[in-house]
């Protein structure tokens, strides 16, 4: 069954698939960029967001990420509907030009790759569960 799953995958490195949704603030992501840092040490992880908030993960030198633990970093940029679900949540946003946010998880949530992978994995941020935000022109 490793075989089969290294196979599928392309990984020959002990890497495997993970991919799925990112829910921000409740909804799909509208597009951004993930980037995984290991909890433990290793090689980081990136991963492009897709207009209906679906991602896919890899390293630099792998066609995969390595299971274990990650902290997320979220980047994107700031649409009206994000702007006014974060007001709803009185969030305080500037009305300046185009904004991109930046979410920072929690020191003490991780995001988890299983040692299978998956496809259907999901990262939700959300201020809410005291992800950090910034935001910047």
């Amino acid at each position: 069954m490793t075989l089969a799953l290294l196979a599928a995958c392309g990984c020959d490195d002990g890497a495997v698939r993970a991919a799925g949704t990112v829910l921000l603030e409740g909804a799909p992501a509208a597009g951004g960029r993930l980037t995984l840092t290991p909890v433990s040490g290793g090689e980081r992880a990136f991963g492009m967001i897709d207009s209906a908030g679906r991602f896919d993960l890899r390293a630099r030198d792998s066609s995969g990420v390595a299971p274990g633990s990650y902290r997320v970093s979220f980047r994107g940029k700031l649409d009206d509907r994000l702007r006014a679900r974060l007001q709803q949540r009185s969030i305080n946003i500037p009305n300046a030009g185009e904004l991109t946010m930046v979410y920072e998880s929690p020191q003490q949530a991780t995001f988890d790759v299983p040692p299978e992978g998956g496809e259907d994995l999901q990262i939700s941020i959300s201020k809410s569960e005291g992800w950090q935000v910034f935001v910047s022109e």
